[in-house]
């Protein structure tokens, strides 16, 4: 599931659980889309609790052709995770996309 949550200006924030949908995703996508072409860069900020994948391989494909564009759009990029694979990967995607200060956080239980 994911869940819009209300942002202004150039912040962007949302919440993740479970599995994401494709209708989630192309909801997600379209809405960061509205969001940048009126603020240019955006700083996301996402909670991310117990994610486990992808739906089915349409959400996967959604996901695979909208996430490259999005190395365009974001200047910052926050999560706070209880999920240490995740707070892994953005650690490493920090270093590997060097334009993104990409930071990742232990969510309190």
């Amino acid at each position: 599931m994911l869940q819009l949550l209300p942002h202004t200006g150039a912040n962007f924030r949302y919440q993740v659980s479970g599995t994401l949908s494709a209708e989630d995703l192309v909801r997600f996508y379209a809405a960061l889309n509205e969001q940048f072409s009126h603020y240019g860069r955006l700083t996301i900020m996402v909670e991310v609790t117990d994610f486990r994948g992808y739906a089915d391989w349409s959400a996967l494909s959604v996901m695979l052709k909208q996430e490259p564009r999005l190395l365009w759009k974001v200047k910052r990029y926050q999560a706070v995770s209880n999920q240490r694979w995740f707070r892994f990967i953005i650690a490493t995607l920090n270093v590997i996309i060097p334009h993104i200060s990409l930071r990742a956080i232990s969510k309190a239980s």
